[in-house]
Order: C-alpha cells, then sequence, then structure tokens
C-alpha cells in the first residue's frame, strides 16, 4: 500500500511515503518508540521543597517496613513489639 504517486525523479521516496513504508514494513511492531522501557516505580513527589520531601519519603519507607513485618508476624503484645517465629 503507498500514500502518494510513485515520484517522477529517482531518488529517495517523498517523506510521507517513507513514512508509510517504515510504519508498514516487515520490521514494524506496532508499538510506537516514543519512550524508553520504564525502570521500575516512580512515585510523583507530593510536596515542595527538598526538606517536605525527604520526610515524606521517610514516612513512606517506614509505613512499608511496618506492613511488611506486620504481613510477617508482628503484633503488639504486653506493650512491646514481637515478631512471631
Amino acid at each position: 500500500m503507498t500514500c502518494c504517486a510513485p515520484p517522477a525523479r529517482t531518488g529517495p521516496p517523498a517523506p510521507a511515503c517513507a513514512r508509510t513504508t517504515r510504519l508498514t514494513g516487515p520490521t514494524w511492531s506496532g508499538r510506537s518508540p516514543r519512550r524508553p522501557p520504564s525502570r521500575g516505580r516512580r512515585l510523583k513527589l507530593r510536596y515542595r521543597g527538598v526538606a517536605k520531601n525527604h520526610a515524606w519519603l521517610k514516612r513512606r519507607a517506614a509505613a512499608l517496613n511496618l506492613r511488611n513485618l506486620i504481613g510477617r508476624g508482628l503484633t503488639r503484645h504486653g506493650g512491646a513489639w514481637v515478631l512471631a517465629t
């Protein structure tokens, strides 16, 4: 399938035809190569300023660690934290 009439001159094809050829050629995978592949999960920072973001990230890490430990059996027993073995 071509997008335009054959060129009257010899040489490289017109830009629109070259684009169609590239998009329909055998190496086209159907995925647009606009972005590089993601490298893990990025969190959007919540606050302006370094100090507030640092404090938020520390609380976030502590919350994730606590959630992980609770999932592994951390409980509160007699006013102290106890990890079930």
